[in-house]
């Protein structure tokens, strides 16, 4: 403030020799009129400057936007029943974001448990006994320990994780706890990176 000041101070004479220049000199006399024009909006569009306050912000419409975002979806069907984030929250990558349940799931994971077991115990028998079905039975129990796995898979998909180090930009509300998502279905939404306005 003080520097802009002393600016104006030491330009006012310089203002003043100027004016007098253009208002009384002969060699202005046949332009008088174009040169007071003139001088007036050269000394009227600085001064403005100075005088009208200008906003210092912008405004814009848009979206913000994350440089880098992810859509994290519903691996398996079933009903959401744990969110532990929301909007703005920063995760840890492999973080479990929330669970979604659903009963069939888990139910072929434990029936598929107890095949797997009956037919590794079956085999083991005929081990014992040496009977000539052993080959039919180890095929047996290698089916069932896939298809074991497998659920065990498709149960672990129930569990919701953060693919990345982010910060949550969409996650269901609390009152959407309860509701069915299918396979594909988005859940939560992630970003990181710079933020972006989108118009």
């Amino acid at each position: 403030m003080a520097g802009g000041a002393y600016v104006a101070a030491m330009s006012v004479p310089a203002l003043i020799g100027v004016t007098r220049y253009l208002c009384v000199s002969e060699e202005t006399a046949p332009l008088r009129g174009r040169a007071l024009v003139c001088w007036v909006a050269l000394f009227a569009l600085p001064t403005s400057v100075l005088l009208v306050p200008w906003r210092s912000t912008v405004a814009v419409g848009g979206v913000v936007r994350a440089e880098r975002t992810w859509v994290v979806r519903a691996a398996s069907d079933g009903y959401l029943v744990e969110i532990n984030v929301s909007p703005g929250d920063r995760v840890l990558q492999d973080l479990l974001l929330g669970k979604l349940e659903n009963e069939e799931c888990l139910l072929e994971e434990r029936r598929t448990a107890v095949a797997t077991e009956r037919a590794e115990l079956s085999m083991r028998r005929m081990v014992m006994t040496e009977k000539p079905q052993i080959h039919e039975s180890a095929l047996r129990s290698t089916v069932a320990r896939h298809q074991w796995r497998d659920a065990q898979e498709r149960a672990a998909s129930l569990a919701v994780r953060s693919p990345a180090e982010a910060i949550v930009t969409r996650a269901p509300a609390t009152d959407q706890s309860g509701r069915f998502h299918r396979v594909g279905e988005p859940l939560i939404e992630l970003g990181s990176g710079g933020w972006r306005i989108k118009t």
